[in-house]
């Protein structure tokens, strides 16, 4: 990204970036820029390492709060049981 001039914090700050937003067509920078974003993920495998983080997160919160997830699954069983009830109405 810093070879394409653009100088992000995070690898969510590209989208984040408010030039792009202010725009309806995109401009040539916000195109190259995007096209940086693209090479410099794929070339850092961010998707996958990220996902791999985020699935050790999940993993490691699930043998911590296992009674607290249950609960949480059942309530949210519950609440789709009554909204399909409402929508049958």
């Amino acid at each position: 990204m810093n070879r394409a001039g653009a100088r992000y914090s995070s690898p969510l700050k590209a989208i984040e970036d408010e030039r792009w937003t202010k725009i309806k067509e995109p401009s040539r920078q916000e195109l190259r820029i995007a096209g940086a974003d693209v090479r410099c993920k794929a070339k850092t495998n961010l998707v996958s390492v990220w996902s791999e983080v985020e699935e050790r997160i999940q993993k490691d919160a699930i043998r911590e709060y296992p009674k607290e997830l249950k609960s949480l699954k059942e309530s949210r069983l519950g609440e789709v049981k009554a909204a399909r009830r409402a929508l049958e109405a």
